[in-house]
């Protein structure tokens, strides 16, 4: 699995998620959407990824919650569990 940010528009982020995408690598972008990142309407995610569906957060209590729920969804974490 690939977790990328792409917040304030990193052009090697879109070029690392096509690799993944060409791959066949599970992948899920997150995006920081508090004001002090957005630099447009779609924020600061470049147009490469503008159509990919993204996690978003403003605040690291936000980030906390969706890397929580991502982990506990996680096969790896499932086959554990399950152990």
């Amino acid at each position: 699995m690939a977790i990328f940010d792409a917040t304030d528009g990193n052009p090697n982020v879109s070029l690392e998620y096509g690799i993944a995408d060409a791959s066949g690598i599970d992948k899920v972008i997150y995006l920081n959407v508090h004001r002090t990142h957005r630099k447009g309407p779609e924020g600061a995610i470049i147009a490469d990824l503008a159509g990919q569906s993204r996690k978003q957060w403003k605040n690291e209590k936000g980030l906390s919650q969706i890397l929580t729920e991502f982990c506990k969804s996680h096969n790896f974490t499932k086959r554990f569990d399950n152990t």
